[in-house]
């Protein structure tokens, strides 16, 4: 063998030894990792577990595999050591970026594959959200910007939805008491000098702010009265609400047991369940409606109970349905027809339509005849009046200003009577 063969062979060892993107021996390949980077901003990267003091010939960087990263500080795009930096990343600094490593002691192999995509700086780079119930928030700048910072001796400044924060420059940004007002984008910005020239690198971080909770013990709305009347053969809805306080949706929880079993639907019984929370208290309640579609002999001994759940506890009501007394309607509902001014007949049209039907009817479940809103079109009035009152147990009568009544309305439900009987009804009511 010659001298030049001698020496084509030594240079194909050491070649083919030689830890690079070409050769590319045994190695250990490490995890890719992917960044978003702004243009026109810095950018230091390190590999994960990559061994630290290495020297430039320790370590090669490569661009796409093939294209070599010069060490020169004054190129761009260069790499020092274990470091590569992006002083100016333009868009076709994208791509994937190889770094192969040896081990001086070991010999050993260890391949870094990274892939970078540059955008407009119009963009966030958002590391993202941090979403949580404590009340006082804690916003870490995202890693690599931190680390930039730490291994370069940056300084630390903060953004708000792209307004200056003052006054804060650690690597972590505090807010106490963090209400909806605190919610945003929060950018971390690291200035850091390099080569005699500074730099920035940012990331960004969204704050959310969960609505906060206030248990409570729960309370049931309704049904109010442990019995409602019905008639058999005609349909019911019976209401079961229950209140939660301040709290989610999901904590709050009504529906309804049939003689100690959790509702099912069958043929003439549907349940519909709707739970609410009111824009500006927050407060959380949630309503069960059972609606009977005929009711039979056998619901009147029937156990119905509303159960209303939460997070930290359970209440329950009871409610019996019980047959009506061959009335149809709880009470009649007359006012006096005399002449008023204007302001007097709507204050009366909104009492009787509206404030009166929703305590009676909605709350207390009684059915009113209500003398001008359930009247038939075309029916005889006097028979009507007349087979109406018929129907009622009760006769309620609205006295309007002028009519010498002292007497003043009440907001809840009249009380049971005790059979009194004055002008053949079991109660008579002045409003």
């Amino acid at each position: 063998m010659d001298t030049s063969q001698l020496l084509f062979l030594i240079f194909m060892v050491i070649t083919t030894s030689e830890c690079s993107g070409t050769a590319e021996p045994k190695y250990q390949k490490m995890d890719k990792k992917s960044y978003t980077l702004l243009e026109g901003e810095a950018f230091y990267l390190e590999p994960y577990d990559v061994a630290s003091g290495l020297s430039d010939e320790d370590i090669k960087w490569y661009k796409n595999e093939t294209e070599k990263i010069p060490t020169d500080k004054n190129k761009n795009v260069h790499y020092h050591g274990e470091a590569l930096f992006f002083l100016n990343l333009l868009p076709e600094n994208s791509g994937n970026y190889t770094a192969w490593e040896t081990d001086p002691s070991s010999g050993k192999c260890y391949k870094y594959d990274v892939e970078v995509n540059v955008v407009n700086s119009s963009h966030m780079m958002n590391y993202g959200e941090i979403k949580n119930s404590d009340m006082n928030k804690m916003i870490p700048c995202p890693d690599p910007v931190k680390k930039t910072c730490q291994r370069l001796k940056g300084k630390f400044r903060w953004n708000k939805d792209n307004k200056a924060l003052q006054g804060h420059h650690q690597d972590a940004l505090w807010i106490d008491n963090a209400s909806k007002d605190d919610e945003g984008i929060y950018t971390c910005i690291c200035t850091w000098t390099y080569n005699g020239k500074e730099y920035n690198s940012s990331a960004s971080k969204e704050l959310k702010v969960e609505d906060k909770v206030a248990y409570r013990d729960l309370e049931i709305i309704s049904p109010k009265n442990k019995e409602q009347l019905a008639d058999e053969g005609v349909g019911i809805k019976l209401k079961c609400s229950v209140y939660c306080g301040t709290t989610k949706i999901s904590d709050c929880n009504a529906s309804w047991m049939v003689d100690g079993i959790p509702f099912c639907p069958i043929n003439g019984y549907n349940q519909t369940t709707k739970t609410v929370t009111e824009n500006t208290s927050r407060k959380t309640s949630s309503t069960a409606i059972l609606t009977i579609e005929k009711v039979s002999a056998k619901d009147f001994k029937t156990e119905f109970k509303c159960i209303g759940k939460g997070l930290f506890g359970k209440v329950s009501a009871t409610l019996t349905l019980k047959r009506r007394d061959g009335k149809v309607y709880d009470a009649y509902v007359v006012y006096h027809m005399q002449s008023m001014d204007k302001a007097t007949d709507d204050a009366l049209c909104q009492f009787i339509t509206k404030v009166l039907p929703s305590v009676l009817e909605e709350k207390c479940g009684y059915r009113l005849f209500i003398n001008g809103r359930d009247d038939i079109p075309g029916e005889d009035r006097l028979e009507l009046v007349e087979e109406r009152m018929t129907q009622s147990r009760r006769l309620m009568v609205i006295l309007t200003p002028g009519s010498g009544s002292e007497l003043q309305s009440r907001d809840q439900c009249p009380a049971s009577p005790h059979n009194s009987m004055i002008g053949g009804y079991d109660w008579q009511v002045g409003v």
